[in-house]
């Protein structure tokens, strides 16, 4: 038993000694896409998001090797994703986020990734107020799973900062 908590404990403290994980730690091959098959868009996805698929249709692979991640903008501060499979055309669907940063925050917003990574990293922002959280999300294949959570708080002022 002692073990099992000594090992917990470690792995914990490892976890959060370790940071936000960087988009090198999620690599995804590169793969070259020729012809891409029509899109499947399930039934389920409303409207806008999949308007915003049709218009990507073509659009080369800008996530995790053979996927296009697509974003979609509701004009209202909400933003999320689908993933295009470029090479069966099927589509994921499942992040979204808020972009409503307080005004004195000036960092990124929204989802940030890579070509070469299956990572993303999720800004978000709410009721225009601080803190913001930063998800760093892992695409496995079939789903994200979620490795790691950052709350951004307010950077506290210093003397020489101005009002």
């Amino acid at each position: 038993m002692r073990a099992l908590l000594t090992l917990l404990w470690f792995t914990a403290v490892t976890a959060l000694a370790s940071g936000p994980p960087d988009f090198s730690a999620y690599p995804a091959p590169l793969r070259t896409v020729k012809d891409s098959p029509a899109l499947r868009i399930p039934r389920s996805i409303h409207w806008k998001l999949a308007q915003d698929l049709r218009q990507n249709a073509k659009a080369p692979p800008n996530f995790a090797g053979k996927y296009t991640l697509v974003e979609c903008h509701s004009g209202t501060g909400y933003q999320e994703l689908a993933l295009i499979d470029r090479v069966t055309g099927k589509i994921h669907t499942g992040l979204d986020c808020t972009l409503n940063a307080p005004p004195d925050y000036k960092g990124r917003l929204g989802f940030h990734y890579r070509r070469d990574s299956s990572l993303v990293k999720v800004y978000k922002a709410d009721k225009f107020a601080w803190p913001l959280t930063v998800e760093s999300w892992h695409w496995d294949g079939s789903r994200f799973r979620l490795v790691h959570t950052e709350v951004l708080r307010r950077p506290e002022k210093s003397a020489t900062d101005k009002d």
